[in-house]
């Protein structure tokens, strides 16, 4: 960890990979949080290294054990890039902010990607909710409006407004919103995490 923090990826991956080694060999390795930790940390390392492929297979496993980890979707989203695969990156990204509707960095790289395939419509989106994580509010639903014409049956730019609307108070507009999300899914996470918090504040 000291080496990965220091940005040794060279040096760290060895004790990792050990660690990690030994750690599997554990019954309970599937509940085992600090091994998923360290696999994330070892993809980390990898990814630095240009070692792609390797940094894929530890991350898909450290995500066996918690399912629900933003930052190892986050990683492989940017190993994906790395390699040119664009499409796959973007679901990455978009796992990662299902957990964490602020990731700033996951919206940064998915703009990167959609600009790879050409998708200046879904940039937009992306750029919008750079806007929203990074607390610009205005910007945010300046380009989440644009966004929203020209993909009128995109979700995530739907969920998007919600969460802006929500944040400039504009509670009528974000129930509209989040309603239109859950329609269509209505297991939805974050969706119905706001529809919560706007009839708490709006019994």
């Amino acid at each position: 960890m000291a080496y990965t923090k220091a940005g040794e990826a060279q040096v760290a991956v060895a004790p990792l990979e050990k660690f990690v080694a030994l750690r599997q060999e554990n019954q309970d390795a599937l509940k085992d949080m600090v091994l998923e930790a360290s696999l994330f940390y070892l993809g980390q390392n990898y990814l630095a290294l240009n070692q792609t492929e390797k940094a894929l297979e530890v991350l898909a496993s450290a995500l066996h054990i918690d399912p629900t980890d933003a930052d190892v979707f986050y990683l492989m989203g940017k190993a994906y890039a790395k390699t040119g695969q664009h499409e796959l990156a973007i679901e990455m990204f978009e796992n990662a902010v299902r957990f964490v509707p602020n990731f700033l960095e996951a919206y940064q790289d998915m703009q990167l990607s959609f600009s790879a395939l050409g998708k200046p419509e879904h940039e937009t989106y992306a750029r919008g909710m750079a806007a929203y994580a990074a607390g610009d509010y205005a910007q945010a639903r300046q380009q989440l409006e644009l966004a929203v014409q020209k993909l009128p049956e995109y979700p995530p730019v739907d969920l998007g407004l919600a969460l802006t609307y929500e944040r400039l108070g504009e509670t009528k507009l974000a129930l509209d919103r989040v309603q239109r999300v859950l329609k269509n899914n209505p297991h939805n996470f974050t969706a119905n995490n706001i529809l919560a918090r706007l009839e708490l504040s709006n019994p």
